[in-house]
């Protein structure tokens, strides 16, 4: 017995070692999320990496000549877990958004008859698509693998910044191919590739752009693809019935003629292959040229070792998730540094190893100073994603702001970004939100970036009369749904942006300004209506908008929620919202009516991204405009509420899974949320310096600070059942309120939790207890 006893022991510390090896990396699994909602990817890149090489595993297109076809709502991403063949790998890809773009590039390596076309997924025999299991898919941050099945070809995938490295493992075959196809993209539709045009430099380079016109409307993308093998033979195929032939009708351009140009051009490279053989293929991109994508290609990955890339990969990632680390359950350890890797996929690296980047204005420019970024998913990511990275990425936020003043100062409308992606803005959502994205760095000190122009760059933005209704904004204190849909959604969020405006130029000192935006600030106040006591969407002769229905999320004045959830949207100054309803008791009403109310199933399918997937009640945590809300009772004085309702959240509706994720991760914001919020709190107002406190769902965690310094986290006799505060020390010392500061974070220390099963109702409930609001 003791035997079996001392084996048992041995077993069991042998375990607890294997679970002390796994690093940060370990715990990521690219998965979650690929299902319908979540639309992240599976594959391979680096952290901020401009390629993202994937697997697409259909190719649904935007729309068929009939209007929207809603299947491609899916495929933001380009993959869905549940389908069961894979068309081909492409360099570019959103993570989790709602609408989509890209899929540049799309590489499928083939055996036997040639096949230009896709196939279908019903019909896979019928194009270069391959079946596949999940069996044999492996993926990891950097890394993707997986066999095609129809071909018996081992594919395998990793990337540096702007290049792909493929590797294929290929049968024995007189007819191997790859496929390179120019036309497919994802959201696409006939006529999206406005001009294709490549080049067979010699055997093994190969050369070329696509301009596109979609989601961002002028994208030039530039690639240079290096083979490991001389082609056998190769074509560039182009199916458009040409009007003007030219006299390049002299040449059969379909086969070894060394350039082709045109819309829907697929490229094919043949060779013959041993068994085993392993052909690979480097592939880089860039916005400005082929010339700098050779660069790219040769500067980043200019050998044949696909395992250092992978290696090099592998480093990258452990090194950015390693800047907060945990310790906590395995799934929840999954579900965190998941939702850590997910944070750093957006924004991308748009400048070339050079320095170069085509800007907004489809110039060319050049930085020495700074990095140039894209892709800001700004109405979702300025909430938490922003924030977090004033944090733990505080050189490249520095980049991120110069960004976007560089996309000021090439914008012919002179304004900031609002939702933007490879030198164009697509003019997606709503607010002006890279104002306080601006003001929330230079609020705590950022630094590396010129004030006077942020600030200057930030009023132009709020002041564009133009834009979706600013000017009537300022006119009539709100903005009118007569004259602007969303509006009351539009109100509150421009109110919240002026807010922010009005710290920045309090701290400069132009005491002016302040005093603006500071009216600006309380503009949400002239859509309260004090007899349902929703904000509402309002008319020009003050009149409110007919017939109303709170619960509703379609023609109410609201974007992508209902007047429950938005009207909540007052993160600034959620006393002076308080004071509207009459009390705190009012709102923690609201808020506990809110998590329990059970929403018709009628008011399902209204959008896209409100779904029952996301809710608890009529809480909705899939979309952005709610993810403040749980921490409002903070402000009410009953702290204890918000530590159940985090607690609810992060176990229901957050999982370890390819469902995992309760609504679109949106360039990793519903992964910032969860973040924060595992770790004990969360960016209510950005712009204020204060976290508010939740309730931690870690044991401990520590953040790895750029300084040097740490900040540690504890949570003492956590448990399912201990999720209440009882106390809460910061380095010793016993505090009261239940928010910290910036700057008690950047400075490095030891925030301890001490947790029971009962709430602790005399904790952070006095006024000077609760945290920042404009009122206060």
């Amino acid at each position: 017995m003791k035997l079996v006893k001392f084996f048992f022991l041995l077993l069991l510390s042998s375990i607890s070692m294997i679970a002390q090896d796994k690093t940060p990396y370990d715990y990521v699994n690219p998965f979650i999320g690929t299902d319908d909602m979540g639309h992240t990817f599976p594959g391979a890149t680096v952290p901020f990496g401009l390629v993202q090489l994937s697997p697409e595993t259909d190719v649904e297109l935007y729309s068929e000549g009939n209007g929207y076809n809603p299947e491609t709502y899916k495929y933001c991403a380009g993959y869905q877990y549940e389908d069961k063949t894979i068309v081909g790998f492409s360099h570019t890809h959103f993570n989790g958004t709602g609408h989509s773009d890209l899929g540049d590039f799309l590489i499928m390596p083939t055996v036997g008859e040639l096949k230009l076309k896709a196939g279908t997924k019903e019909n896979p025999n019928e194009g270069y698509r391959s079946r596949f299991s999940h069996d044999s898919e492996k993926a990891s941050p950097g890394y993707y693998a997986v066999h095609l099945k129809d071909y018996n070809i081992d594919a395998e995938l990793t990337t540096d910044t702007h290049t792909g490295f493929h590797k294929y493992k290929f049968p024995k075959s007189k007819d191997s191919h790859l496929i390179l196809d120019l036309t497919s993209g994802i959201y696409n539709y006939k006529g999206k590739v406005v001009w294709s045009f490549v080049r067979m430099e010699n055997d093994t380079l190969i050369t070329g752009y696509h301009q596109t016109n979609g989601w961002a409307r002028t994208r030039y993308v530039y690639f240079a693809m290096a083979l490991s093998k001389p082609v056998k033979s190769y074509g560039f195929v182009n199916d458009e019935k040409l009007v003007y032939k030219g006299f390049w009708r002299r040449w059969d351009e379909d086969k070894n003629f060394p350039e082709r140009a045109g819309q829907n051009i697929k490229c094919h490279f043949d060779f013959e292959t041993e068994d085993g053989e392993e052909l690979l293929v480097k592939f880089a991109i860039s916005g400005v040229s082929t010339e700098n994508a050779i660069q790219n290609l040769n500067t980043e990955i200019p050998d044949w070792d696909f395992e250092e890339t992978k290696l090099k990969a592998k480093k990258r990632w452990e090194h950015e998730l390693s800047k907060i680390t945990i310790e906590a359950s395995e799934d929840r350890k999954v579900n965190f540094y998941t939702s850590m890797y997910h944070s750093f996929l957006n924004p991308s690296e748009f400048s070339d190893v050079n320095g170069e980047y085509r800007g907004l204005d489809q110039n060319i420019h050049k930085s020495d100073k700074f990095k140039n970024y894209t892709t800001f998913s700004l109405w979702d990511t300025y909430r938490a994603l922003h924030p977090l990275y004033t944090i733990i990425q505080q050189e490249r936020t520095k980049d991120i702001v110069n960004s976007m003043l560089a996309h000021y100062d090439q914008s012919v409308h002179k304004i900031l970004p609002v939702w933007s992606h490879w030198a164009n803005e697509n003019w997606c959502m709503i607010g002006y939100h890279a104002v306080p994205v601006i003001v929330d760095a230079f609020m705590k000190g950022i630094g590396g970036f010129d004030n006077i122009k942020a600030l200057e760059a930030v009023l132009s933005s709020a002041n564009y009369d133009s834009f979706d209704g600013i000017g009537a904004y300022k006119k009539y204190g709100f903005v009118p749904e007569d004259m602007i849909s969303n509006s009351a959604s539009k109100t509150l969020e421009y109110a919240y942006d002026d807010w922010t405006i009005y710290k920045m130029a309090e701290k400069i000192g132009n005491q002016e300004i302040a005093g603006i935006f500071k009216k600006r600030a309380a503009s949400y106040k002239n859509i309260y209506d004090e007899k349902s006591n929703f904000m509402r969407a309002k008319n020009s002769d003050g009149s409110w908008k007919t017939p109303f229905d709170p619960l509703s999320v379609a023609h109410q004045g609201y974007i992508e929620g209902n007047a429950w959830n938005y009207s909540l949207y007052v993160p600034h100054d959620i006393a002076g919202f308080i004071e509207l309803l009459g009390g705190e008791d009012k709102l923690v009403n609201w808020l506990d009516t809110l998590f329990t109310f059970e929403l018709p199933e009628k008011y399902f399918g209204e959008s896209e991204d409100v779904t029952k997937v996301g809710m608890i009640g009529n809480y909705v945590q899939g979309n952005e405009p709610s993810h403040h809300v749980p921490y409002m009772y903070c402000y009410a004085g009953k702290p204890w509420k918000t530590q159940e309702r985090i607690h609810q959240i992060v176990n229901t509706l957050y999982k370890p899974e390819p469902h995992g994720l309760c609504g679109n991760d949106d360039c990793g914001q519903m992964s910032a949320w969860y973040i924060f919020s595992l770790i004990g709190f969360y960016p209510v107002a950005p712009g204020s310096n204060q976290y508010v406190l939740g309730s931690p769902c870690v044991k401990s965690a520590a953040i790895n600070l750029e300084n040097g310094k740490t900040f540690n986290i504890s949570a003492k006799n956590l448990s399912l059942e201990n999720i209440y505060i009882k106390e809460v020390l910061l380095n010793g010392a016993n505090i009261d309120r239940s928010y910290i500061k910036h700057d008690e974070i950047i400075n490095g220390g030891e925030l301890t939790f001490i947790m029971a099963s009962e709430p602790n109702k005399s904790w952070a409930v006095s006024k000077e207890s609760l945290p920042y609001s404009m009122k206060k």
